[in-house]
């Protein structure tokens, strides 16, 4: 499921596989926000990508002339690469650059884009209702948001204008790591307790991003990211979706609980309610 690392991967490889782009094509009008294919291929056609950028799990590419192209993964959305039109059956819209097809392969249709002029582009995603990039987000602005809120620290973490960039997986691994229960009230934790959070979070997107990139460099045919829930991958977590097997640092079962509609996975011994 794509969080930071999943944008921050696909993003450079926007940067790496996209240049002009020749032609635009949609397969599936749901995949577009705000307009419809005619506008959204006019917008991109006889464009050059002169710069990408991520925000939280949004991607940003500077079209130059005041334009750009927002993408947005969703739940299932990456990007994907052929050298010939024999792109996947569930993808969504492509670019032809250099001969080359990528589109947005999205088998739930999640995944949002747009593109024309850069001001209604970052209107229509809604980039400006983005919290700090968890990333490089400071200690201090951490300990900010956090102390503003009665929401359990885990809910709190979801929530993109407070933190962007964080989803179910990167919050489990990083509560896990700071030792807080994802139950336990953002505004009840301490300096230190707030500084192991900062450093769980900084941790964690790290290690995914260099996990991912590693993955991505064995595929070298297609250089295509599969997600966990492809059935393609291993678990590589600590804690998410591990309901059950033994604690990596005190061999307790983990356990699950369910906030918001989603589950949290944690240890019971090393993340104790408080």
């Amino acid at each position: 499921m794509p969080e930071l690392p999943e944008a921050e991967l696909a993003a450079s490889q926007l940067r790496a596989w996209v240049d002009r782009i020749d032609t635009a094509l949609v397969n599936d009008e749901r995949a577009l926000r705000g307009q419809d294919t005619t506008a959204f291929c006019r917008a991109l056609e006889g464009r050059t990508i002169e710069k990408v950028e991520r925000l939280g799990k949004h991607i940003v590419a500077d079209l130059g002339g005041g334009r750009a192209w927002w993408i947005h993964l969703g739940m299932s959305g990456r990007l994907a690469r052929r050298e010939a039109d024999d792109l996947p059956a569930a993808t969504r819209w492509a670019v032809r650059s250099q001969s080359r097809w990528v589109g947005l392969v999205d088998p739930r249709i999640f995944g949002r884009t747009a593109a024309g002029e850069r001001s209604w582009v970052l209107a229509t995603a809604k980039l400006d209702d983005l919290g700090p990039d968890a990333l490089v987000i400071r200690k201090k602005a951490l300990a900010t948001a956090l102390g503003g809120t009665r929401r359990a620290v885990k809910t709190a973490l979801m929530d993109q204008s407070l933190v962007a960039g964080l989803g179910n997986i990167q919050v489990a691994e990083a509560l896990f790591r700071a030792r807080l229960h994802p139950a336990r009230r953002s505004d009840t934790l301490d300096e230190a307790e707030v500084a192991a959070l900062w450093r769980g979070m900084r941790g964690t997107l790290r290690d995914t991003l260099r996990d991912l990139r590693d993955q991505v460099s064995r595929a070298e045919s297609s250089g295509e990211v599969i997600y966990m829930s492809d059935g393609a991958s291993e678990n590589p977590f600590q804690v998410y979706g591990r309901e059950g097997e033994p604690c990596v640092r005190c061999g307790a079962p983990l356990e699950r609980i369910v906030q918001g509609g989603r589950s949290s996975f944690f240890c019971p011994d090393c993340q104790p309610p408080r």
